[in-house]
This record gives structure tokens, sequence and C-alpha cells, in this order.
């Protein structure tokens, strides 16, 4: 019997309500279908399309940087994209993907100073040095230095996402290995993968601590570490620094080399001299 007529033989309305239920349970309707499981793919129909996705990275760009991928809400990008919610799913599926978007643009945006970067191969070593630290310096505390990437970054250091990897591979490994090739040369026969890691991560870090503690050196020092004098003067300080104890490194390496060869016992692996401290 179908379930009007046999709703209409029903003199009690419970009994109505109790069939429907049973013939509910007995016959689910299925789920409707997203729009990516129909396969239909979100297509860009006119201007106002790209206008909307424009508003959302740039909003999202400001809100990620601001507060890092954990404290931001897609509802305070919306409302500063002058979008909905939904919008976001449609173009970009979800924040995670939204948050990539974002870093990729970033990536892109600051990829032309990044370029710069590479020094002249003809130089010799202690030049190619010197310009990739000022190019650090400048893409760090220069007036056209990639902002957004930066705190991106600076909250992917503290709070990893999955988005950390693109970083990693697009930004950070490809001016390890130029430094690294750099540190190769100056260390000479010094040079082995431990030796060349900890001066780069050396190097790194004195470039890197101006830019963190800018605010704390402006209230010690009354030193504006943007300005572009400020800026030139620093970076030849980290060059000198860094070159001279380059130097260092290599020649007592060099005459430990050869005092080993000659008698004492095998040193220690240099991985054994760091301190391991309980967690």
């Amino acid at each position: 019997m179908h379930l009007r007529q046999a709703a209409l033989t029903l003199n009690d309305p419970f009994d109505t309500l109790n069939l429907i239920s049973r013939f509910n349970q007995s016959n689910p309707r299925p789920m409707p279908l997203s729009r990516r499981e129909r396969g239909v793919t979100p297509v860009a129909h006119g201007p106002s399309d790209a206008e909307t996705t424009e508003r959302l990275l740039a909003a999202a760009g400001e809100v990620f940087a601001e507060v890092g991928f954990r404290g931001a809400t897609l509802r305070e990008i919306c409302r500063r994209g002058r979008a909905n919610i939904a919008a976001v799913n449609y173009y970009f599926r979800d924040k995670q993907q939204l948050y990539a978007a974002v870093l990729d643009r970033a990536v892109v945006a600051a990829g032309e100073g990044m370029a710069l970067l590479a020094p002249d191969p003809a130089d010799p070593p202690e030049e190619k040095l010197r310009h990739l630290i000022h190019g650090f310096f400048d893409n760090l505390l220069g007036e056209d230095r990639p902002v957004q990437l930066l705190r991106l970054m600076a909250h992917e250091a503290v709070e990893p996402t999955p988005a950390l990897d693109l970083v990693v591979e697009k930004v950070v490994r490809p001016v390890t290995r130029i430094l690294d090739a750099v540190l190769t040369e100056l260390l000479g026969t010094a040079a082995d993968a431990v030796l060349v890691r900890d001066c780069r991560g050396s190097v790194l870090s004195l470039c890197g601590d101006y830019y963190h503690s800018a605010a704390f050196i402006q209230r010690v020092d009354h030193l504006d570490v943007h300005e572009p004098a400020t800026i030139e003067h620093l970076a030849e300080h980290v060059f000198r620094f860094s070159l001279g104890a380059i130097r260092a490194l290599a020649g007592g390496d060099r005459e430990g080399a050869e005092e080993r060869n000659h008698e004492g016992p095998k040193p220690r692996n240099r991985e054994e001299n760091l301190v391991r401290r309980p967690p």
C-alpha cells in the first residue's frame, strides 16, 4: 500500500506519524552529493569571481600574517574581504587550502628579491659571502622586504603547519644551498658536512637576530635597523665577523689535521662534542 493511502486509513494522527517514521527508516534518502563529488569544478565566470578571490587572498594574507594559521578565523578573513564563508569553500575549499594559497602567493611575490641573492660565480668566495649577507639584510630589513612572507615564516617557526614544507622547499633550501657552497669554498680542506652546517647556522642566526630583535634594539640602543645606512653598517659588521670566524675555523682545523696526521689520538666526531640535554 502506498504511504499516502495507508496514512488515510488511520484514525489516530500518532499512528500516521509512526507510519511515516517507519517508512523513512526503511527507505532512507541518499545524501545529496557535494559539488566536488558531482565533478563540478568552480570556474571563474567574470570579473566578480577574480575580484572576490583577490579580496579573500589579500584579507587572508593580512590575518594570517598578524595571528598565524591557528589564530586566524574565516569569519575575520571574510569580514575584511567583504565575502562570506561560502565563497571560501567555493574558491579554496577550506582554511588550510586558503592558507597554502596565501603562502604560495607570498613566496612568488618575494621571488625577485630571492633571485638577487645569488652571487656572481666569478667572484672570490669572500665577495660571495659579503654579497649574500648584504642580500639577507636587504630582504630582512630593507624597504622592499617581503613583510608578509617574513611574518608568515615567523609564525611557522613557532607553530608549524603542513604548509611549512612549502616554505622550506621554495625559500629555505635554495638559500642554504647557495650559502653552503660559499662556505665550502671558504673552509677549503677543513670543510665537512657538520662544520658547513654549523657555520651556516651561525651566519643565518646573526642576520636573523636583527630582524627578530628590531624592537628590542630600538629601545636598548635607540637604533632604527630599517634605516639604509644602519642596514649597510650591520651587514658589513656581520660579514667581517663571520669571515673572521670562518677563517679561524678553517685555519684551526687545518693545523689540527696536520698534528693528528703525525701524532696523537684520533679526535672524536664533531657530533659527539654536542651537549645533549635530557628532554
